[in-house]
């Protein structure tokens, strides 16, 4: 009885050599279906007749409101299956072997069915256990049993079971919603019954298409070979996922093409051509391979290739393609097609030609250069040179490059691409980016990284908005021309000179910002480092956890700037004031030094007419000529001094 209840719950999958005894064994399955019918009748009728005598000697002995539930669950167990075998029965005589649902409403009908049967089954034999139990010990204690414990027994295992059931029902319904398969065809029910996965107690298990592995080799070099097959997988890839790269990643990784090598570099480069031509418009993409008969074939081999079962690679395709481009008879001929190890039927167009990418003109790999990221720059560098003298001679704009230098290892971050790892090993350098590794023989981690950064660095037309540096170790030299960046923070742990191997290598003029923080006295480099043109040209500084113990006038060049100054006095702080009021480019400054150090009374007295304002306390100061406001927050550990407008 329970085997004829799971059935609708499992799904099988088998090859066609199966298919006349699978079609005997349905047959039986579907007999057993008609005695089943009859028991179940049976115990629906007597059920009944046990429900109501014990309702009339409820009352007698406590232990008779644990029957009545016992058999109450009994009447469910017995009921939902005369139901699922009337079903089973009548579906068996109208659409033989459709061992799926037929439509929405089938599939809610047989999962409340099975609840139910769950339910009534599980609540009966944990009743039955119960009782067993409770009588057991009344035998012992005299009135052990009431009317009291037999109702809190009873409504604890109803409710325990129904919670349980419950969320194995809840379980079922996810797995639904995330795996994908297919309803019975109404045309194609003798189709159907071979070609389903299989569900059994909540495990997804797929028995596999017996294909020989060189058929799925053979085919899959057939598509790596053909540019036209790669474009439309794009194309496939790309309508079922937002992001180009991922898309590309995916299809190529599925078959074996190594990234970055140059199979790799050519299906990219065809891909991104022919994705701006649509703007990457992936219904466009749609449509295309709609039109295309070789590229629904294409498309068809690449879900064979995958080896899932058939139902849900047709399920795949539709959403993908779009519903009635191939019917499901012409897309199961298809894999067939391709488990004998026939490869797609191409057409060959009589008119028209495909450019290879050294084909094409100058001005579109330009184009293509120019809307390519950073990282698909330094891969198109590899293909040819007529790239690598596009890419060298073409303007990039990088956001940020992160460096971080140690004793044992350099790593470096470039905008959002993997990070790199150079790792000193003995006398070897491994090199780690993004899982591939490199090992270089004789090399110091340092030099490796620095040579790879320099491919970078030394196009003169590439801009660089961030270079961050971290360094744990000293190093006497790092760069050998100029980096042109906007904005450099560099840390540093020890009593080296980092910042003189750094900043007199980042351009004049580009570099805008500056943020250095340590720990120990560098006074004697700073002497060094304002004497830079990096330092007098840049327009904003940040040292507020790092001690500045130079004459101030040092800092006035700078719209905007942030200092730890220990040793202030207030006459410096009233000197900076007035130097400060007369600069034409000055923003903001901070001033900070320790706590209590300075007497803020002393100093509001000695910087000049003002107007103090109530609420925040800061000190308002109007120039009579060029009408500029400025403002003056003292504080008993910084001094903010701000021009308003």
């Amino acid at each position: 009885m329970i085997g004829s209840n799971i059935r609708p719950w499992v799904f099988f999958t088998v090859s066609t050599e199966y298919q006349e005894s699978m079609k005997a064994f349905f047959d039986i399955s579907g007999g057993t279906a008609y005695p089943n019918l009859i028991l179940s009748i049976f115990g629906v009728v007597t059920n009944l007749i046990h429900v109501y005598f014990l309702s009339q000697t409820l009352k007698k002995h406590p232990v008779f409101a644990c029957f009545m539930v016992i058999g109450i669950a009994d009447f469910f167990q017995f009921f939902s299956v005369f139901v699922i075998e009337t079903v089973v029965v009548i579906n068996y005589i109208d659409n033989r072997n459709c061992v799926s649902y037929i439509n929405m409403a089938d599939l809610i009908f047989k999962l409340t069915s099975l609840y139910l049967y769950w339910c009534g089954a599980t609540t009966a034999s944990w009743m039955i256990i119960m009782v067993a139990i409770i009588q057991g010990q009344d035998l012992k204690v005299q009135h052990f049993l009431t009317q009291r414990h037999a109702a809190t027994v009873s409504k604890v295992t109803v409710t325990a079971v129904t919670i349980l059931k419950t969320f194995v029902l809840f379980t079922l319904i996810l797995l639904y919603c995330q795996v994908e398969y297919e309803a019975c065809i109404s045309t194609e029910y003798q189709e159907s019954m071979k070609e389903f996965f299989t569900i059994s107690g909540g495990t997804v298990a797929v028995a596999p298409r017996r294909v020989n592995n060189n058929n799925y080799l053979q085919m899959s070099e057939y598509l790596r070979k053909n540019p036209e097959a790669m474009l439309s997988l794009f194309f496939y890839e790309h309508i079922q996922n937002e992001k180009p790269y991922e898309a590309l990643i995916r299809f190529t990784k599925f078959l074996k093409i190594r990234e970055n090598s140059h199979e790799y570099n050519l299906i990219m480069m065809k891909a991104k051509t022919e994705k701006d031509k649509i703007n990457s418009d992936r219904l466009k993409m749609q449509n295309i391979i709609q039109n295309d008969k070789n590229a629904i074939h294409y498309c068809i081999l690449y879900e064979f290739l995958q080896k899932k079962p058939i139902g849900q690679s047709y399920k795949t395709f539709c959403n993908t393609v779009g519903k009635g481009v191939v019917d499901y008879k012409e897309f199961k001929n298809f894999f067939d097609r391709f488990a004998r190890g026939n490869a797609p039927e191409i057409e060959i167009l009589g008119s028209g030609s495909v450019h290879s990418l050294p084909t094409l003109p100058e001005e579109i790999l330009v184009k293509i250069v120019e809307k390519s990221g950073l990282k698909e720059r330094l891969t198109l560098r590899k293909v040819s040179r007529c790239f690598r003298s596009i890419v060298d001679e073409s303007k990039l704009i990088c956001q940020k490059i992160d460096i971080r230098f140690t004793d044992l290892f350099t790593e470096i971050c470039i905008e959002s691409l993997p990070m790199i790892n150079y790792q000193q090993k003995s006398e070897q350098c491994v090199i780690d980016c993004g899982g591939n590794r490199t090992i270089l023989n004789g090399e110091r981690h340092i030099e490796c990284a620095l040579r790879d950064l320099n491919t970078i660095l030394k196009n003169p037309k590439f801009e660089l908005r961030i270079l961050k540096t971290t360094f744990l170790l000293g190093i006497p030299f790092l760069f050998n021309g100029f980096i042109p960046t906007e904005w450099t923070p560099i840390h540093w742990n020890d009593d080296t000179e980092p910042i003189l191997s750094i900043l007199p290598f980042l351009k004049p003029g580009i570099l805008e910002k500056i943020r250095i923080k340590m720990d120990v006295d560098f006074s004697e480099q700073m002497k060094k480092v304002v004497k830079l043109e990096q330092w007098k040209q840049a327009i904003e500084l940040d040292m507020r956890k790092t001690h500045f113990e130079l004459p101030l006038e040092h800092l006035t060049h700078f719209k905007r700037f942030s200092v730890f100054i220990p040793k202030i006095t207030e006459e410096q702080v009233v000197s900076i004031k007035e130097t400060l009021f007369k600069s034409t480019n000055f923003e903001s400054c901070s001033l900070n030094y320790y706590e209590d150090e300075l007497d803020l009374e002393y100093i509001q007295s000695k910087v000049g007419p003002h107007i103090q304002d109530n609420n925040t306390g800061a000190l308002l100061f109007k120039d009579q000529e060029t009408k500029t406001v400025f403002e003056i927050q003292l504080g008993d550990e910084s001094i903010d001094i701000v021009r308003k407008c």
